[in-house]
C-alpha cells in the first residue's frame, strides 16, 4: 500500500505545471494553531504620544490521547493628539483540541476569532471574522495528512454581519524520501458561504529535492494559488433605490502560478561552489462590481484586470580557502504588467474603447540587472581586508507615449575596509564607502527630475576588550552630493550637499565586582548647503548639531540587574544667511534613566526601562515626557 501511494504521489507531483512559492497570507492557509514553545509574552511601549501593547500567548498540552493548542495575538495602539485620540486594536485567537483514536479517526474542534477596529473614519474601520469548525485528522500510511473540516462562520465588515457555512479540506505530505527524491507538499481547499458574499481559497505547494551526486543538488518549488474575496463599499443613492441595497459589493480574485528551480554544485571544483536559480510567475488579479446601473452608456468605472508576468534568473559562485572568501552573484529579472478593463456591457463602445486606452497607459515592463562581488582576504594572522562592489540597473519602460514615468536608474556601490588586530584585546579598522546613483527620465515632461547622487564615506575606529575595561569607538566623515541635471532650466530643483562628521563611543568600566560604569553616546555635526557641482562651490544654508550622552551605573543582585543613569539629548539647528548664523530651532532633553531586568531559572524574563525627560525647545514652554518600555516573557 505504501509503495503504491508513493508511486501515485510521485506521478502526480512530477506531472503538474511547475511554479514557485506564493508569498501570501499564511493565516488564511493554515487553520490550526501552531505552537513552537509554551510561553506568554507582553511588551508595552510608550514613546512620545504613542502607546502600544503587544501580547502573544502560545500554549499546547497533551494528556494521553488528547491534544490542546491555544494561540492569541493582541496588538493595541493609542496615539494622543491635541484633538481626538486615535486607537487601533487587532486580536487573533485560535483554540483547538482533538482526540487521537487511530491513524484514520482523530476528531477535533477549532474556535477562531479575529477582531480589528480603528477609530479613524475609513471604508473598513471595523472588521471581525469568527468561526467554529469540527475536523478530523487522518494519517494514511504515515505519509499523507488529511484534515477535512466544516462549521459555521460570522464575518463582519463595514458594520454588516454575514453568517454561513465554512468547509473544506487541507493536508499534505511531510518531507519524505521517494527513491532519489525528497518530496514535501501541502494543499488547501476552503469555502466561506456568507451570503451575499463568498470567500474562497485554493492552494497547492510542492517541493522536490534531488541529490544527483554528493556534490550536486536540484530543488524544484511549485505553487498554485487562487483566492477570491468580496468587499462592501458605499453605493450611490440610485443603486440603493434600484436594488434595495445599503452597500455595493466588489469581488477581488487573485490567481498565481509560480515555479522555482535551483541547482547547487559543490566540490565540483576545489574550494568552489556554484549556484543557479530560475523563477517564473504568472499572476492575474481581477476586480469586479456586482451592482451596476442598467443601460448606463457612460459608467464612471468598469471591472478591471491586472496581468503580471515575472521572470528571474540568478547565478552565483563562491570560492573559499584558508586565506580568502570570494563571492560573485549576478541576476536578471523582468516584470511585465498589463492593465485591462472588462465587461463593457451596455456602455457606449467608443467610450469604453477610450477608457480602455486610458487604462492601458499604465502598462509597463520593468527589468533589473544586479551584479555583486564581495571578498574577504586574510593577509596575515593579524590583518584582514574586506572588499565589495555591486551594480544595480533598473529599466522601466512604458509602451504608451502618454505615460511619462519611463526611466532608467543606476546604483553602484564600493566598500573597502582594513582591520588590524594589534593584540588579543585591541583592534583598529579604517574604511571607505562610495555610492553612485543616477536617475534619468526618458521623456522631457519629467526630465527636470534627472539627477546624480554621490555619497562618500570615510570611517575609522577601534575596539578594546579587557577584563576591567571595554571600549568601542568610531569616527566618520560623510559627504552626500545631489546634482540635478537641468536645475538652470527649472528653479524648483536645486542641487544640494549634505556633509557630516560623527563620533560614536561606548564603554564599560568595571569599578568593583558588583558595580560597573557604562557610557554610550554620539556627537554629530551636519551641514546642508546649495551646490554648484561643476565649479565645486558649496554655499552652506543650515548647520545641525546633535549630542546624545548616556552615562549609567549598573549592578546585579542575585537574579536581578539594575541600571541607574542619565540621558541627555540636544539638537541645535542654525540657518546661514550671507555667511551669518541665525538660530532656527533647538531641543534639549535631560532625564534620569532606570532599567531593571530579571531572569528566573530560564523560565521568566522581565525587563523594565524608562526615563522621565525634561524638555526645553524653541517657542514652547518647558514640558515633561515619560518614555517607558516593559517586556515580560514567561516560558510555561
Amino acid at each position: 500500500m505504501r509503495k503504491f501511494l508513493q508511486s501515485i504521489i510521485l506521478v502526480l507531483i512530477t506531472s503538474i505545471p511547475l511554479y514557485s512559492q506564493y508569498d501570501g497570507d499564511s493565516s488564511q492557509t493554515y487553520l490550526l494553531p501552531v505552537v513552537k514553545q509554551n510561553s506568554i509574552t507582553t511588551v508595552f511601549n510608550k514613546e512620545l504620544s504613542i502607546y502600544s501593547l503587544l501580547t502573544n500567548v502560545d500554549y499546547s498540552l497533551a494528556i494521553g490521547r488528547f491534544n490542546f493548542n491555544l494561540t492569541e495575538k493582541l496588538h493595541a495602539s493609542l496615539i494622543k493628539y491635541s484633538g481626538a485620540n486615535t486607537t487601533r486594536d487587532e486580536n487573533v485567537l485560535r483554540l483547538s483540541g482533538d482526540y487521537r483514536i487511530n491513524n484514520y479517526f482523530n476528531p477535533g474542534a477549532l474556535v477562531s476569532s479575529k477582531i480589528y477596529s480603528d477609530s479613524r473614519t475609513t471604508d473598513i474601520n471595523t472588521a471581525a471574522s469568527n468561526f467554529g469548525i469540527l475536523f478530523n485528522r487522518t494519517l494514511i500510511e504515515d505519509l499523507v495528512n488529511l484534515l477535512p473540516f466544516g462549521g459555521y462562520t460570522e464575518d463582519v465588515q463595514s458594520g454588516i454581519s454575514n453568517n454561513g457555512a465554512i468547509y473544506g479540506i487541507q493536508g499534505g505530505i511531510d518531507r519524505t524520501l521517494f527513491s532519489d527524491f525528497l518530496i514535501g507538499s501541502n494543499f488547501i481547499f476552503r469555502n466561506e458561504d456568507i451570503s451575499p458574499r463568498k470567500n474562497t481559497l485554493r492552494e497547492f505547494t510542492a517541493t522536490i529535492e534531488n541529490f544527483i551526486d554528493p556534490g550536486i543538488q536540484n530543488r524544484l518549488f511549485v505553487n498554485y494559488h487562487e483566492s477570491g474575496r468580496d468587499f462592501f463599499f458605499d453605493s450611490d443613492s440610485l443603486l440603493q433605490d434600484i436594488y434595495g441595497i445599503e452597500k455595493n459589493l466588489q469581488r477581488r480574485n487573485d490567481r498565481m502560478f509560480l515555479f522555482s528551480d535551483e541547482f547547487n554544485y559543490s566540490n565540483v571544483l576545489k574550494n568552489t561552489s556554484i549556484n543557479f536559480k530560475v523563477n517564473f510567475s504568472d499572476r492575474v488579479v481581477t476586480r469586479s462590481t456586482q451592482y451596476k446601473l442598467p443601460n448606463d452608456l457612460f459608467p464612471t468605472s468598469f471591472d478591471s484586470q491586472i496581468e503580471e508576468l515575472k521572470f528571474d534568473l540568478a547565478a552565483g559562485i563562491n570560492y573559499t580557502s584558508e586565506s580568502m572568501d570570494i563571492k560573485f552573484i549576478s541576476s536578471f529579472a523582468e516584470r511585465n504588467e498589463k492593465f485591462l478593463l472588462l465587461n463593457p456591457e451596455n456602455s457606449n463602445p467608443d467610450y469604453f474603447e477610450q477608457r480602455q486606452k486610458n487604462e492601458g497607459i499604465k502598462n509597463n515592463v520593468a527589468s533589473q540587472v544586479f551584479l555583486s562581488l564581495s571578498s574577504i582576504f586574510l593577509i596575515s594572522d593579524y590583518d584582514r581586508v574586506d572588499f565589495s562592489v555591486s551594480h544595480f540597473k533598473l529599466r522601466y519602460d512604458t509602451p504608451s507615449s502618454e505615460n511619462i514615468d519611463e526611466r532608467d536608474e543606476l546604483l553602484s556601490q564600493l566598500r573597502l575596509r582594513y582591520t588590524r588586530q594589534l593584540s588579543s584585546n585591541l583592534s583598529l579598522f579604517a574604511g571607505f564607502d562610495f555610492s553612485y546613483g543616477k536617475l534619468v527620465y526618458i521623456l522631457a515632461a519629467r526630465s527636470s527630475n534627472n539627477n546624480t547622487n554621490r555619497i562618500f564615506r570615510l570611517n575609522t575606529g577601534y575596539a578594546y576588550s579587557g577584563r576591567q575595561f571595554k571600549n568601542y569607538g568610531t569616527f566618520e566623515i560623510l559627504a552626500n552630493y545631489m546634482v540635478y541635471d537641468f536645475e538652470d532650466l527649472n528653479p524648483g530643483f536645486k542641487s544640494f550637499s549634505f556633509r557630516q562628521i560623527s563620533l560614536v563611543d561606548s564603554a564599560v568600566v568595571v569599578l568593583t565586582k558588583e558595580l560597573n560604569f557604562e557610557f554610550s553616546g554620539f556627537y554629530k555635526l551636519s551641514e546642508q548647503g546649495d551646490l554648484k557641482w561643476n565649479d565645486y562651490k558649496i554655499k552652506p544654508s543650515r548647520e545641525i548639531t546633535e549630542l546624545l550622552l548616556l552615562p549609567a551605573l549598573s549592578t546585579s543582585a542575585g537574579r536581578f540587574s539594575f541600571k541607574v543613569g542619565l540621558r541627555y539629548y540636544s539638537y541645535f539647528s542654525d540657518v546661514i544667511i550671507n555667511g551669518l548664523k541665525k538660530e532656527e530651532n533647538y531641543y534639549k532633553g535631560i532625564a534620569p534613566l532606570t532599567e531593571i531586568s530579571a531572569l528566573f531559572y530560564d523560565a521568566f524574563m522581565f525587563t523594565l526601562r524608562g526615563w522621565y525627560e525634561r524638555i526645553d525647545s524653541k517657542g514652547n514652554e518647558r514640558r515633561y515626557l515619560t518614555t517607558l518600555n516593559l517586556a515580560v516573557k514567561w516560558f510555561l
